[in-house]
């Protein structure tokens, strides 16, 4: 939908939170803050998308062409949570 600051990670953590396009549509700034990886400045940018007029025309002609899926859960990520340090010099001595 071309909303700054939401690419395809976030779209995919507010998919999982809202479940469909009507709840997202009517989340407000509170609420979209709270998400983890979502924060003020994506809140904010998503709330200005929805209260802008011309995007909301757009919307409204593309809605009846979009058919919008549920999202698969794949059974979670077993690297969630995680935390990764790669050192590729690892063994090797480096001088500077």
């Amino acid at each position: 939908m071309g909303i700054r600051h939401v690419g395809e990670e976030t779209a995919e953590l507010l998919a999982k939170r809202f479940g469909t396009f009507a709840k997202f549509q009517k989340a407000k700034f509170e609420e979209l803050e709270q998400i983890e990886g979502v924060g003020e400045v994506v809140a904010k940018s998503i709330v200005d998308w929805f209260e802008n007029k011309d995007n909301h025309l757009e919307l409204e002609g593309l809605l009846p062409f979009l058919q919008i899926q549920k999202l698969e859960n794949s059974g979670g990520n077993k690297f969630a949570g995680m935390t990764f340090c790669f050192d590729w010099n690892s063994g090797k001595h480096v001088s500077r």
